[in-house]
């Protein structure tokens, strides 16, 4: 296996005119990405976006049953995370906080509520702008990443639908030498079957 490397660098197909050298954007497959409970089928993925198009409102993902929205994002290889950026909008759609669980390929709705994150951040309460948030991660919990799942929600048991405008992740990575192991979920889950999250199973692991 090769060292590390940062992908915007080496295996990026649109390499950025400005912005972080050290995005997994081209890391990520992309095609991959399976969101539950999105209104829109596949809009989820397309807010993984290279970051030229980070403030490009063409494409974003919009919660459909109620105000949670869960991506799971499978890796190329083996990825260390140091940030995650996310761009929301300062209405009523901003989702209060996310939760990420790594290397995990079991959650779903019925699941995610039993298990502990491992980090949850939160938004600011009031914002101006369409605004890029960062959130640095203590990296020591998210080295040789296969796969990410994020967990976005909001604390006041909302149902009024959560809208995401853009996510970036930034960290390093090193590429699989094999095929990367497929794993299938199920990505337009029935609203009958999406039993909204306890919102104090996600959030007591706030720190």
């Amino acid at each position: 296996m090769s060292g590390p490397h940062h992908c915007s660098a080496d295996c990026d197909e649109h390499p950025f005119e400005s912005g972080p050298n050290d995005t997994l954007y081209s890391c990520i497959r992309k095609e991959s990405i399976v969101t539950l409970n999105e209104a829109v089928p596949d809009s989820g993925k397309l807010v993984f976006k290279p970051w030229d198009l980070r403030y490009d409102d063409t494409d974003i993902v919009e919660s459909d049953a109620d105000d949670q929205l869960l991506f799971q994002v499978p890796f190329a290889g083996a990825a260390t995370l140091k940030s995650i950026l996310v761009r929301i909008f300062p209405n009523e759609t901003a989702p209060h906080s996310f939760s990420l669980f790594p290397n995990r390929t079991d959650l779903d709705f019925d699941t995610i509520g039993d298990v502990q994150a491992t980090e949850t951040f939160e938004f600011p309460l009031t914002f101006e702008g369409s605004h890029i948030f960062e959130f640095p991660v203590k990296t020591r919990l998210y080295q040789n990443l296969q796969n990410l799942n994020i967990f976005f929600t909001k604390s006041d048991g909302s149902d009024d639908p959560t809208q995401i405008a853009y996510i970036g992740l930034r960290g390093s990575f090193v590429p699989f030498k094999g095929d990367p192991v497929v794993t299938i979920y199920e990505a337009t889950p029935r609203p009958s079957d999406h039993p909204k999250v306890n919102q104090e199973e996600v959030f007591r692991s706030y720190y």
